[in-house]
């Protein structure tokens, strides 16, 4: 035990129970100011004593210079003599240069010890990061950086903050050892989107804040943000190459909204973002159950109609009294939908199109129609795990399921108006498409068959890889089947879900926001090694 160690207690429920979000925060990173009491110090001989504790569960948490933080349960009354062992920290250490070798300084790292299992309970996982930490830091203005009180394993570095700093891509490093003081993080720079945000009068909208999300394969890698000045200007920066989608947070005197413009290529320098509508109305009212009662802590959706400018999800919960309220709406009409899971097979009588501004209102729930079916291979043997989508022409209204063991499905909460397309879709397998379906139909049968590898590359007219593109594959002949895939950072494509038979492949692009195909001719299914090339895309 090292001498002049701290030791501290936190009660377990009230920490594990009750803490805020921010004094969770506040302990991953290794700082238990939060609710914790110092009970004593240890001496020469390691030795200490603590006295006075009320009987309960505790998190005992002992810190001394150069010792990683140890984070053990204690119950009082407990055995007469604790014995801990503490581990010597480590560091990680290095510099974060660019591919020429000129140093990166004044950007935000984050480290994180790497979780080894999945498996791990929530507390397992809770305490596991805690003995390491998550850190974040700056490098210096050489680049370099150092990051000590680290517990054996192996570490994560996410170089790249989320707002300011230099313009480099961010990137991850996965599998560093702890201990490692030699690291060279090597980056590239990162791409911009610059525009402007406009009302629908041409005016210029200050003060919203513009993220940028990834549309890419594996999405979820979100850009840095930004801030509209004073002419309704923003610049992104640290994007990788692909397109994006850009959620702009608006605020006004009665409440917030956020809106979104799709397919952003990366690069973009003079978007204008524009008819971004300032207006903040509500739809108000009371929603009731098939027996006319209030339908109490129901959670709600509103879509909008028309073929408008797609915003964020506007959600809302019943009160006891069946009230519900949705804020921030534009002027135009909404679909209110039900979204939650208790209720899958409802559907809202007279929330089909509701106008923004629209009070006192009310609406109903109403049994939806099903469609209930079979999957199974060519051979007749049920396939478990096959995903069933429904939805509707104009995709607003989506539904999901899965099969069973038995290959047997349902799919519920669905309008009787309307006709539906379904797609049946299983990894290795061709996924199966059926159009005008109607909810009426009970039983319905799925036959899927066994996909062929299909690979190969795409390149430019100079034979440079085209990467991280989106690939469409539809069939030459009907309309019953597709598939799709991304290539990789080397122009490589693969695909087990095309069948014996031709195909259109259609490459996907942006060209200042907005999406283009350009037809790569015809492949058959089940080929290999294919070089395809794309002539009009765009800054290869």
């Amino acid at each position: 035990m090292s001498s002049a160690a701290s030791f501290s207690t936190t009660r377990a429920a009230r920490s594990r129970e009750r803490a805020s979000p921010s004094e969770r925060r506040c302990r991953s990173t290794s700082s238990f100011r939060t609710r914790a009491t110092v009970l004593a110090v240890s001496g020469a001989d390691g030795g200490f004593h603590a006295a006075g504790l009320a009987p309960g569960a505790y998190e005992l948490l002992a810190r001394a210079p150069g010792y990683v933080d140890l984070l053990a349960d204690l119950s009082v009354p407990a055995e007469p003599e604790l014995h801990l062992e503490m581990e010597r920290a480590l560091e990680l250490a290095g510099r974060v240069t660019t591919p020429n070798h000129k140093s990166v300084g004044r950007i935000q790292l984050y480290v994180q010890r790497r979780i080894p299992s999945r498996r791990m309970t929530e507390e397992q996982a809770r305490k596991y990061r805690l003995h390491g930490g998550i850190h974040d830091l700056w490098t210096d203005e050489h680049g370099a950086f150092r990051i000590g009180g680290l517990k054996r394993g192996l570490y994560g570095i996410n170089v790249g903050g989320s707002f300011g700093g230099p313009n480099i891509a961010r990137t991850r490093f996965d599998q560093i050892p702890a201990g490692t003081t030699d690291l060279e993080l090597v980056v590239q720079p990162g791409l911009e989107i610059r525009g402007r945000i406009l009302d629908p009068e041409g005016g210029r909208i200050p003060g919203v804040y513009v993220f940028a999300r990834s549309e890419e394969q594996g999405g979820g890698t979100t850009g840095r943000t930004a801030r509209s000045d004073a002419e309704g200007r923003f610049r992104i920066t640290g994007l990788r190459p692909g397109p994006y989608t850009l959620r702009m947070m608006i605020h006004g005197e009665r409440g917030q909204r956020v809106e979104e413009r799709r397919h952003v290529a990366a690069g973009t320098m003079n978007l204008v973002v524009r008819d971004v509508d300032r207006t903040f109305l509500e739809i108000r009212g009371r929603l009731f159950d098939e027996t006319g009662k209030a339908a109490g802590d129901v959670k709600l959706r509103a879509v909008p109609l028309g073929g408008t400018t797609p915003e964020a999800p506007l959600r809302a919960v019943t009160d006891s009294a069946g009230r519900f309220v949705f804020r921030g709406l534009r002027s135009v009409s909404y679909r209110i939908r039900i979204e939650d899971e208790r209720f899958a097979d409802r559907l809202v009588g007279g929330g089909e199109s509701v106008r923004a501004g629209a009070r006192d209102i009310a609406l109903h729930m109403v049994g939806g129609a099903r469609i209930v079916g079979l999957v199974t291979d060519a051979a007749g043997r049920a396939l478990e795990g096959a995903v069933v989508l429904a939805q509707t022409p104009d995709g607003v209204l989506r539904r999901r399921a899965s099969t069973n063991v038995h290959g047997r499905f349902e799919v519920t909460g669905l309008p009787r108006w309307s006709a539906l397309t379904l797609k049946v879709s299983l990894r290795k397998y061709a996924t199966e498409v059926r159009k005008g379906v109607q909810a009426k139909a009970t039983t319905l049968g799925f036959v899927l068959r066994r996909g062929r590898l299909t690979s190969g590359r795409v390149v430019n007219d100079n034979g440079e890889a085209v990467t991280r593109h989106a690939l469409l594959f539809l069939p030459v002949e009907g309309d019953d089947t597709e598939a799709a895939c991304w290539t990789d950072e080397k122009g490589r494509f693969s695909s087990k879900e095309l069948l014996d038979r031709d195909y259109r492949v259609l490459l996907r692009f942006f060209v200042a926001g907005k999406q283009r195909t350009e037809d790569l001719g015809t492949i058959r299914g089940g080929r290999r090694d294919l070089e395809l090339i794309a002539r009009a895309l765009p800054g290869h």
